[in-house]
């Protein structure tokens, strides 16, 4: 299991959150906001795969990064 942090940000403030967080409740294993758009998340999944299932949620210029603190690796979309 890897530990992720996800963060991110909305490129237009009428985004609906609901959609990003029901995509974060079906990477794994235990899950947290900890501030709005920055979630820890326990999975079996890399950081990168993470990143493809959240952009299909996300519009093409939100922002978003995925850090792997068990791996010391990251994936991100328009950073």
């Amino acid at each position: 299991m890897s530990n992720l942090f996800i963060s991110f940000e909305f490129n237009r403030p009428d985004r609906t959150y609901d959609r990003v967080v029901h995509a974060i409740s079906t990477l794994g294993g235990p899950w947290a906001e900890v501030h709005y758009g920055h979630w820890y998340v326990s999975t079996a999944l890399t950081a990168r795969q993470v990143c493809d299932r959240l952009k299909s949620v996300l519009d093409a210029k939100d922002r978003l990064i995925v850090v792997d603190a068990t791996h010391n690796k990251a994936a991100w979309a328009n950073l």
